[in-house]
Order: structure tokens, then sequence, then C-alpha cells
């Protein structure tokens, strides 16, 4: 007669629970992953996704600064929503030039909600207009 050895480690039910666990877990991820990549290749076309990022890219130059007072806020909440809530931007840069350009964005390329809260004021850190929380 042949005796067969069973060499499965046994695990405790909290130990096979935390790695079920796990593997919700990171399918969540996984899924949640998929559908945001889903979502860009099917609304976001070629097109919007330069537009997007040459106003992103004006955005970041025109955050520039040698004191505090060299600073201003740009609200973005609304139907610019999907540039942040907000930037930082030099005092002297026209706000207008970019609402201009995010609304003929907005009229062909975006969808988002709008949940946005103030900001914060900006101080003048390393030559960039940033958020100093206290």
């Amino acid at each position: 007669m042949v005796k067969v050895i069973n060499r499965t480690p046994k695990i405790s039910p909290i130990t096979y629970l935390l790695r079920l666990l796990l593997i919700t877990v990171i399918g969540v991820i996984v899924i949640s992953v998929v559908i945001d990549l889903l979502a860009l290749l099917l609304f976001w076309s070629p097109a919007c996704m330069i537009q997007y990022y040459q106003i992103e890219n004006e955005l970041n130059k025109a955050n520039y600064c040698q004191v505090d007072s060299d600073c201003k806020e740009i609200f973005l909440g609304g139907k610019y929503i999907e540039f942040g809530c907000y930037h930082f931007i030099n005092k002297t840069v026209d706000k207008q030039y970019f609402y201009n350009k995010m609304e003929k964005y907005d009229s062909k390329c975006t969808g988002l909600i709008d949940m946005c809260f103030f900001a914060p004021k900006p101080k003048c850190v390393s030559d960039k207009c940033v958020s100093v929380e206290k």
C-alpha cells in the first residue's frame, strides 16, 4: 500500500483572508486602470491630447517669480477642471489668455465634474509660485 503525504502547508484563516483581500485589492486596481485607459482611448482624440499638453506646458512656463508678490492664482474649477482646481502664475501673465485657450479645449475635449476648493495663497520658493501649507 502506498501512502500519500500531503506537503501543502496549512495556513491560518486570517492568513487566508489577508491573501484574499490582497488579491481583491489588486484586482480592483487593475480594473480601474483598464477603465481609465479605455476612457482615454475612447474619449480623448490625439488632437485633444496635444492641445491639453500645450496648455499645461504654457501654465508651467507662466509660473515664475522672484518674490511672493510676483505670484497670483488662476482658478480653474468648473469647465476648466481638467487642468486642476488652480495654478499659480506670474502676476504679469494674462489669465484671460489661458481661459480663452481652455474654452476652446473645453468645447471639444472634456466632460469632467468640478470638485474644487479655494486655492491657498501662493509663495515664491526657488523661483516658482507654490502652495505653502501652514
